[in-house]
């Protein structure tokens, strides 16, 4: 049996192809552990670099640690997770586009080590912006 290790993830991470085959990934998983989608939208391989969202879930039940209704997601694979994340954040909290932040979730993915990802959703969560502030990374 192979493992996957972190330093598999970060090798990965640091690939061209990891920035298309992220948010396919996500919208797998999320495929597999929920049969209660709604609508899901996450554009992957050549199709990243189209506007909006990185990805819109609307599911009536829970998904990973993410409250039902509507949740927002942008993914990063970044060397720099903290500076990828306020970038979104910032970009995404000033034009949701369509979406009311009130009743919606953030989500910040990143296949990055990033120590200090609960400290900064607890900081933006201060801000009482978003419904939910939600960070998925593998460590």
């Amino acid at each position: 049996m192979k493992w996957i290790t972190s330093t598999t993830i970060k090798q990965w991470a640091d690939t061209r192809s990891a920035q298309g085959l992220l948010p396919e990934l996500i919208l797998r998983l999320i495929r597999a552990t929920s049969t209660n989608t709604s609508n899901i939208r996450f554009p992957n391989g050549d199709a990243v670099h189209l506007t909006g969202w990185d990805g819109v879930v609307e599911s009536a039940d829970a998904i990973f640690n993410i409250s039902p209704g509507i949740s927002l997601w942008e993914c990063g694979v970044n060397a720099n997770p903290l500076q990828k994340a306020n970038e979104d954040y910032n970009k995404r909290t000033k034009d949701p586009l369509k979406y009311d932040k009130a009743s919606a979730t953030f989500v910040f993915v990143t296949p990055r080590i990033w120590d200090k990802a609960t400290e900064w959703v607890q900081e933006k969560k201060q801000s009482k912006e978003w419904k939910d502030i939600v960070h998925i990374c593998p460590f």
